[in-house]
């Protein structure tokens, strides 16, 4: 039985994206089969730090069996990338299994992380969704292997340009960021020299 996962930002006692995820819950479950999770309610089973940064780490499946862990968050060290390939591979749900992620993670060589593309078209990295800065405003690429959190909550609230982005289209811009639910918009910036384009 497959199972999911959902790492969700608890920071000073809040959860700030807590409804993206619900939102994704629901949808995944919906998908599958599967039975409803309430995950307010079975975070509230649960006592919750009210000070400081930590990744509650949420797998379930499809019954609505879940297993937590509230682990204090450090961000990584991100600062170079390699692009990579991924063919037709197909993360539209947030599998606990990242075994084929990882494999593709491998082939960053002397890179922090990997760039995976799609027949050439941006995606996203193995960490996070991404975005870019050209000197005036943000852009997201319209591609990408999972709709993440706080990739809706970007597109909610930021004024934000969504369009396709091939790899000969990034040099156009100054900086690639990578976010997720754990890290905002703006706060990982690398600049796009720092990206190994295919060879």
């Amino acid at each position: 039985m497959s199972q999911f996962l959902e790492s969700i930002l608890l920071t000073q006692g809040a959860l700030p994206l807590l409804h993206y995820h619900q939102s994704r819950v629901d949808k995944t479950l919906a998908s599958h089969g599967g039975t409803t999770l309430s995950l307010i309610d079975l975070l509230d089973t649960q006592r919750l730090p009210s000070n400081g940064v930590y990744k509650v780490r949420i797998v379930y499946d499809i019954q609505g069996q879940a297993e937590i862990q509230v682990i204090p968050y450090q961000q990584k060290l991100i600062t170079s990338l390699t692009c990579v390939e991924v063919g037709d591979y197909d993360y539209g749900f947030k599998y606990a299994n990242r075994s084929k992620i990882q494999e593709f993670h491998k082939s960053r060589g002397s890179s922090d992380d990997i760039l995976m593309l799609k027949s050439g078209k941006v995606t996203d990295t193995s960490y996070g969704n991404v975005a870019f800065w050209d000197g005036y405003q943000w852009t997201i690429p319209s591609h990408y292997l999972l709709n993440g959190c706080r990739r809706a909550q970007v597109l909610d609230t930021c004024p934000i340009t969504e369009k396709e982005i091939g790899i000969e289209d990034l040099l156009q811009f100054q900086f690639i960021c990578i976010y997720n639910a754990m890290i905002p918009l703006g706060r990982i910036l690398i600049p796009t020299s720092r990206i190994i384009l295919p060879s």
